[in-house]
């Protein structure tokens, strides 16, 4: 096979021999050629190699490589997985196929997201899963929304019938766990023998029954010498059940002359660790339905019908019936129903749920407006433009979804421990059995519950949620914030920024000119603004626009002339005037200084060849700019400005935002080049833009982080977008990549630490000291909620609060 990457981050002709050589070094490339002049590499590869392994490879490094050529995507349900040992199996046994670049299995949302470079034969995929134990169900549709809301309503689904096997297991259990216990308590039951085993079996039969998901998955995977967490569950209530049998037949076969036989049978701890465990995947399932309730609630905020205009009439109408151009009505208080323009009407809408922006935006003719949101005070009429998964909501839902769906670089410890994990505890296990019957001298039945505790108490589940959870929880919280991290690798590599380099204009800035500053004669004023009418540059627009606000009189304009890079000219009242730029004269050059002084532009106004007022304007810095900068000072971070000011201009304005360093008089195409120059200094950049020239650099920077309002090629260079044009939310995307991956370390902590000090307490070392054996009801108990903790552990981040 042969692919193109595109490369970011080389600077000389070294930088083209290190690619190569790395390249050229992994197993299956057999040709890696760097044209460093086109900034290209073309790679001849066949398996093990495949395009997301040569992306890996440099990861620690500057270089980044990019498919030129678009890869297929797929996505596939797993039905049958029931720990990350499976989640590995799946990923093997998919990737093994050739064409396929990487396969992703999210053990929290059961999802497998496969890539290639060819057309994927979904068919031979299924058919291979199948082959491994397991189900894939294609998920077919191509709205990000419908997929949604297709996989939660399954997942309700699948949760209901847990539920009630779990019910009628617990009505099973619970009376056999009181028969079993009540002569350990001295309490005789009034009930023969022979019919007391009878009951036992009668009521453990049903619970295994109802738990025999868990020995049908379990052997499978023995037989093909792949173990899971069902395998251990397997072996361990199989073996009691087993020496239960033995135990009762040799009951059964004493004679009544030895008197009433009093025999303890192990069979309700089958049933209760069938129980337990049965419990703790339902806790486990509603944790994480409750992880992934951002998402849900994303896809709640489209209505489901809309109010059609047709002439003279409405009616009422599916949101999925919309086409473009179709004129719609939409009434005080209620949600839009697609993207749309505003045609007629005045209102303010509530933006909150996609942008986290708490107070509603005014809407006039012209403005846009986005599906989910809600018109609060007037009556709107709109003309749809983005419809199905072409609005901004859905769109949000597939960025969560694919994030949710890729593995951070963190993930990576848990799946290689999980790989060997279940093999680990089962050797550990026959030890602990061999140990204690054999060098012991301990009774049989004594090995046979430490090996069983052995083999329940084990958890490779901990470790196989400890990262997806988190991150779904993490990426939700940040949609609710209007926050969009596009992958795990971005989250991750986020909370380890030591640089971030602000774009000024549109970012620090509001884009935008405004009038500051207005010395003189208001009339002359006047005079000026009517002259700025009939021009379309930013200056004019910014001195209409004061004008309005002003209320000044405007008067019709006799004749009209620009003159290119000066200003306009016109003729008013019998009265030449002329707006822009000329000499000042000594009585107004002190004014004009101290205005350039403090940044702003400085435009003069003649009124028949004598200057008679002053205008000043200036791109204005939005009201959080110095705070955020001042944030991400405090949490460490070295904060950067480009700008192509000069250095006068950009000295006064980085000074008054406080910023570290500026880089003035930077040309478009010399941002890439300043990130480059950071990173050379061995630094993690993150990059802060919202325009199209923005784009080089924010691919090259180490996460590219785009304002919602940023143009659509910036946004699709971006690492992480924010939905509203805010700064501050620059330092709350950080805030929350450094929670999120926290709360992993928590997880992996958690989890490692209960298996660590679990599993020997199981094999009976406490017993060694003169301390007690654990019982194996209480391994599986401890087994089952160690898996719920970490999902709740992951769901503190719902409540993360971003200052």
């Amino acid at each position: 096979m042969k692919v193109t990457f595109n490369i970011q981050g080389m600077s000389c002709a070294n930088c083209a021999t290190t690619i190569e050589k790395t390249l050229q070094s992994m197993s299956g490339v057999e040709t890696a050629s760097v044209n460093f002049a086109l900034e290209k590499v073309y790679v001849s590869y066949q398996a093990p190699a495949t395009v997301a392994k040569m992306q890996a490879a440099f990861i620690t490094s500057n270089y980044r490589l990019q498919p030129e050529m678009p890869l297929y995507t797929a996505q596939f349900t797993i039905i049958g997985m029931s720990c990350a040992n499976c989640v590995n199996t799946v990923e093997q046994a998919v990737t093994a196929v050739p064409e396929l670049e990487s396969a992703v299995v999210n053990f929290t949302t059961e999802i497998l997201t496969v890539t290639s470079v060819e057309p994927i034969d979904e068919a031979r995929l299924v058919q291979v899963v199948a082959e491994n134990g397991y189900q894939a169900e294609k998920l077919a549709f191509t709205n990000a929304t419908q997929q949604q809301q297709s996989r939660e309503s399954q997942k309700r689904q699948e949760f209901a019938q847990m539920k009630q096997r779990l019910r009628w297991m617990s009505i099973c259990t619970i009376p056999l766990f009181i028969l079993a216990m009540l002569p350990m308590f001295g309490v005789m039951i009034p009930l023969d023998y022979r019919l007391q085993i009878v009951l036992q079996f009668g009521l453990v039969v049903p619970v295994m029954v109802l738990g025999w998901h868990f020995y049908r998955t379990g052997f499978q995977r023995l037989i093909r010498f792949d173990p899971n967490m069902d395998s251990l569950i397997a072996l361990g209530t199989s073996a009691a059940f087993i020496y239960s049998l033995w135990l009762a037949w040799e009951t059964w076969m004493i004679t009544s002359h030895q008197g009433h036989p009093s025999v303890h049978l192990y069979l309700e701890t089958v049933a209760v660790i069938l129980t337990l465990i049965q419990l703790g995947k339902w806790l486990e399932a509603r944790s994480k339905y409750q992880a992934s309730a951002a998402i849900e609630q994303l896809i709640a905020l489209v209505p489901t019908t809309a109010t059609q205009l047709l002439a003279e009439q409405s009616q009422e109408i599916a949101v999925s019936e919309i086409v473009h151009g179709m004129h719609l009505l939409v009434k005080p208080g209620e949600k839009i129903p697609v993207d749309g323009l505003v045609l007629d009407g005045q209102s303010a809408v509530n933006e909150a749920m996609l942008t986290g922006e708490s107070l509603p935006v005014e809407k006039y003719q012209g403005a846009k407006v986005s599906a989910g949101t809600v018109n609060t005070t007037g009556r709107l009429v709109i003309e749809a433009t983005g419809v199905g998964s072409e609005t901004t909501v859905a769109q949000i839902i597939a960025l969560v979804s694919q994030a949710q769906a890729q593995k951070p670089p963190i993930a990576r410890l848990a799946d290689t421990i999980s790989r060997y994990f279940v093999p680990t505890v089962m050797i550990i296990a026959l030890v602990t059995f061999i140990g204690w019957f054999v060098f012991g001298q301990e009774p049989f039945d004594f090995a046979l519950q430490a090996a069983i505790a052995v083999l329940v108490i084990a958890c490779p589940c901990a470790l196989g949620l400890a990262t997806p959870t988190s991150i779904m929880v993490g990426t939700g919280r940040g949609a609710k914030q209007g926050i969009l991290i596009k992958g795990g690798e971005s989250l991750e590599l986020l909370h380890t920024i030591e640089t971030v380099v602000f774009d000024k204009t549109g970012t620090l800035t509001q884009g935008e000119l405004v009038v500051t500053d207005v010395l003189g004669d208001k009339e002359a004023l006047e005079l000026a603004a009517s002259a700025e009418v009939n021009s379309e540059h930013p200056i004019a627009k910014a001195i209409i626009r004061y004008a309005k606000e002003q209320n000044w009189v405007l008067q019709p304009v006799e004749s009209f002339g620009a003159q290119i890079g000066a200003g306009v000219e016109a003729q008013i009242a019998n009265q030449s005037v002329f707006v822009g730029q000329c000499e000042f004269t000594e009585n107004w050059i002190q004014h004009q200084q101290r205005l350039a002084q403090e940044a702003k532009t400085v435009i003069a106004v003649q009124i028949n060849q004598e200057i008679q007022a002053v205008i000043a304007l200036a791109d204005t810095l939005r009201p959080t700019s110095k705070a955020a900068v001042e944030a991400l000072q405090t949490l460490g971070l070295e904060v950067v400005m480009l700008t192509g000011d000069n250095q006068q201009t950009a000295a006064q304005i980085a000074t008054e935002l406080g910023v570290d360093h500026v880089f003035a008089q930077v040309l478009p195409t010399q941002k890439a080049q300043k990130i480059q120059l950071l990173q050379a200094q061995h630094k993690r950049v993150a990059m802060v833009g919202d325009g199209m020239n923005d784009a080089p650099a924010l691919a090259q920077a180490d996460v590219g982080i785009a304002l919602g309002a940023g143009t659509d090629v910036a946004i699709e260079s971006a690492d992480v977008v924010l939905m509203k044009s805010d700064p501050f939310a620059v330092v709350q995307a950080y805030q929350l990549s450094r929670a999120t991956i926290r709360n992993i370390q928590q997880n992996f902590f958690w989890a490692f630490i209960y298996n660590i000090i679990g599993i020997p307490i199981a094999a009976g070392i406490l017993v060694l000291f003169g301390g007690p054996a654990l019982d194996p009801m209480f391994a599986a108990l401890a087994m089952a909620f160690s898996s719920v903790s970490v999902v709740l552990n992951a769901l503190r981040l719902r409540y993360l609060k971003l200052k």
